[in-house]
């Protein structure tokens, strides 16, 4: 493992952030604008491409300088392919003009020469001007393809390499003692820099360091009283208690190397190539900083559990070898890329090489094989952890046999991609948590958001789910191009993946860009999320300081909720690339579908659109409608919601309410008329059944005595066949209580008939009973018996009368 390659490994991280970060920034800001006409510069582009073949493919013989001569093409590249894309629809609409006016009757016979010539004139200019981008396109991707090409050779050589294998090094290094004391002496004294620091300097990193373990030491109890305060078994409370509580332990640790860190980087600073007491400094600061974080999520200290939901044995295994990974990583790179092949003998390198990847392999099989006892990889990564392991396998005898730059390749490739699995497992798994709890509101600060948004119990977040969506997208592109890159992918085809991502691909004649794509979908969700926290800011809190009626109020919040929905879906459409010319289309389309089978909807459509103005029915109306009786709850754009007494809800379509007869009892005002109907026995006194029914009306505090409305009324309506019939009219305050007040009428009147001795009779009927012949014994004959006469009491009891 040379100092070149192990510095490629460990700088291809950086070079996968840098460009995943840049293709994410792209996402979000959107597709770049094509380059107008105007804006395009063909002699600028031009000799930027010839700089760029000079130097790298007639002088270019390095994997970096080849790598940065395709990030160099990808500018001029891009501005060409915008060159193209902005000129080929200029040039479809001028043909389409062109065709347009040489039909018979397109224009004035004065107008057509004169437009015809102006039109060729563009044309021509357009056609030169494609042309010269065209062919400027096609010279970037030929030098791409060179580049890429001769950097693909760079690399196989480098990785069929065969260097001495492990036997003949290790007799290379036993032979030569005098030279590996050497190099060690090198390393140590000479390398390490404390030489050039001088007396004065190592007293203040001796001091800096010292003051940094005390305050270490003086802020470890403080951090721990303040991460206990978050008490709580959410999932946030126990995330600071655990990862906070693991850093107050190392927090000395941390302190002392951070003051050392800061001293030694300050010293120095400009120096080139770094002194190896920096490194080491810096890298023992990291090992504190990951064991802190690695022991707080999974393995916490007491009293706390971890926060996954591992076996806590599988859990404290992975944390010892994610540790023991960690460092040797650092021995790694300090001994690989610090000291470098010009410090330490060849053959003592790949010796150190050889075995340094004996241990990382063996501990990242034991990692990998612990990793498959995850019970949600149990079953599914069993083949996959065996063929990782064999894969270890023949790293290990590939890097003995000599193939160490393949060896290294291959183990860096799979140690990379192993952390980066863990990462993005981790971050998927806390966006899903974060996700799932909003939507159920487990938080308390998660339940602020939900009232804000007006989201009640068990009802999703708007916008969450193209959240989620966007979210989980972003997550497997990125994890996709970082493992691309950590296995090799070039630069021209990096360079090809993230254009196609930020400027798109073409499909016939659709263009999808997916940066814009992403794009319109975050803000559709934002501006969903943020039309419904208006909608509840204007139902809860803005026009309740108005005077206006409920009803005007809730149509203007299904209004704005509408509206807001139809920005929303507008501008995310919009910032994804879709035309809303394409609209008519669509509306076209839409109209055959109506004429076909679609009637009802669109009239359930416009009845919606109508109530929502017109307003004949509004939520919280008793409202008759057919054979349906209830209280309107919602009123959308389809159907209406009815609640029925029997706590049953009804789906009515809007087009009963304006086609059929609905009755209102709530429309204008709550007033309305209750009636009880009174039957008194004949012989009572009228005038005082009058009065006493009266008085009953007046006592009841629903009852209205004056007003807009009438007084209570007692009518005499007639002569009945068993009793004299009255009826008590009066109007209640709100007729919601029609029931309840009709009951308490009731109750009040026959305590009240009690009270001063009028009857309320009873039903009878008079029924005349034939002869029936009575069955005599045998011999004698028959006799017939008496007429009788019987009343019918309601009890069912029958009482002879004569």
């Amino acid at each position: 493992m040379n100092a070149d390659s192990a510095g490629n490994l460990t700088g291809q991280p950086r070079r996968v952030m840098s460009s995943l970060i840049g293709v994410l920034i792209g996402a979000l800001a959107g597709a770049p604008g094509v380059a107008a006409e105007g804006d395009f510069d063909a002699a600028k582009v031009r000799e930027k491409l010839e700089q760029i073949e000079s130097r790298y493919v007639q002088f270019g013989r390095d994997e970096k300088e080849l790598g940065q001569g395709i990030k160099d093409l990808t500018a001029p590249r891009s501005a060409a392919n915008q060159c193209v894309t902005a000129l080929e629809p200029q040039l479809a609409r001028i043909d389409s003009s062109l065709k347009s006016i040489s039909t018979p009757d397109a224009a004035p016979p004065t107008r057509v020469p004169a437009e015809l010539a102006r039109l060729n004139a563009e044309k021509k200019e357009i056609e030169r001007n494609l042309a010269d981008c065209r062919l400027l396109l096609v010279r970037a991707d030929d030098l791409i393809a060179k580049l890429t090409a001769e950097q693909n050779r760079l690399l196989r050589e480098r990785l069929l390499h065969q260097g001495p294998n492990i036997q003949e090094a290790a007799v290379a290094t036993l032979t030569q003692p005098a030279q590996l004391w050497e190099a060690a002496r090198s390393v140590a004294i000479e390398g390490s820099g404390i030489k050039s620091l001088g007396g004065e300097r190592i007293w203040i990193v001796g001091l800096a360091g010292l003051a940094g373990l005390a305050l270490g030491f003086l802020l470890k109890p403080r951090l721990r009283r303040l991460v206990r305060r978050y008490e709580g078994d959410s999932l946030p409370c126990r995330t600071i208690r655990a990862v906070g509580g693991a850093f107050a332990k190392h927090l000395p640790a941390l302190g002392l190397f951070s003051a050392l860190s800061a001293c030694v980087v300050a010293f120095f600073y400009g120096v080139t190539p770094k002194p190896s007491v920096q490194h080491l400094v810096v890298s023992v600061l990291v090992y504190f900083a990951g064991l802190s974080l690695v022991r707080g999520v999974l393995w916490p200290y007491k009293p706390e559990r971890q926060l996954t939901s591992l076996p806590d044995p599988l859990a404290r295994a992975i944390t010892r070898r994610s540790m023991v990974l960690l460092v040797l990583f650092i021995i790694g790179r300090m001994v690989f890329v610090i000291f470098g092949s010009d410090a330490i003998p060849g053959s003592v390198l790949d010796l150190a090489n050889s075995i340094f990847h004996a241990f990382l392999a063996i501990n990242l099989g034991w990692l990998v094989w612990l990793l498959g006892e995850i019970p949600a990889l149990e079953t599914t990564g069993r083949r996959l952890r065996l063929f990782f392991i064999f894969l270890l396998a023949a790293i290990l005898v590939a890097g003995w046999f000599g193939y160490r730059n393949l060896a290294q390749f291959v183990m860096g490739g799979l140690v990379m991609t192993t952390l980066l699995l863990l990462g993005f497992w981790g971050i998927d798994s806390l966006l899903g948590h974060v996700f799932e709890t909003l939507d159920e509101g487990r938080y308390e600060w998660q339940k602020r958001v939900r009232k804000r948004l007006a989201c009640e119990e068990g009802q999703p977040v708007p916008g969450l789910l193209w959240l989620r969506f966007i979210s989980a997208v972003l997550l497997w592109v990125g994890l996709g191009l970082m493992i691309l890159l950590i296995w090799g992918l070039s630069d021209a085809g990096f360079a090809i993946l993230v254009q196609y991502l930020v400027d798109g691909f073409d499909i016939g004649e659709t263009r999808i860009v997916p940066s814009q794509v992403l794009t319109g979908l975050f803000l559709f969700a934002v501006l969903l999320a943020a039309s419904r926290w208006f909608r509840s800011a204007l139902e809860e809190r803005w026009l309740l300081r108005t005077r206006l009626d409920p009803g005007a109020r809730e149509t203007l919040v299904a209004m704005s909720s509408y509206t807001g929905f139809a920005i929303a879906v507008l501008v995310g459409l919009s910032l994804a690339g879709f035309k809303l010319q394409n609209l008519a289309i669509i509306a076209g389309a839409l109209s055959v579908g109506i004429g076909f089978g679609l009637q009802n909807v669109v009239n359930n459509f416009v009845s919606g659109i109508i109530l929502l103005f017109e307003r004949p029915v509004s939520p919280g109306d008793w409202v008759v409608v057919g054979n349906t009786e209830g209280y309107v709850k919602k009123v959308r754009v389809r159907s209406t919601e009815i609640q029925t007494f029997d706590r049953s809800d009804v789906i009515v379509p809007n087009s009963e309410f304006i086609s059929a007869q609905v009755t209102n009892w709530t429309l204008r005002d709550p007033y309305g008329r209750v009636i009880v109907k009174v039957p008194v026995a004949y012989g009572a006194d009228t005038d005082k059944v009058r009065d006493v029914l009266l008085e009953v009306a007046k006592s009841h505090p629903q009852v209205i005595q004056f007003g807009v409305v009438p007084p209570p009324v007692v009518l005499f309506m007639g002569f009945g066949a068993n009793s004299l019939d009255f009826e008590l009219r009066c109007f209640i305050r709100d007729i919601n209580w029609k029931l309840s007040v009709t009951s308490d009428l009731n109750f009040a009147v026959d305590k009240a008939f009690r009270e001063n001795g009028i009857e309320i009779p009873l039903p009878q009927r008079v029924l005349h009973v034939s002869s029936l012949p009575v069955p005599l014994t045998p011999g004698t004959e028959s006799v017939e018996r008496p007429h009788i006469i019987t009343e019918s009491r309601p009890t069912g009891e029958r009482t002879p009368i004569g």
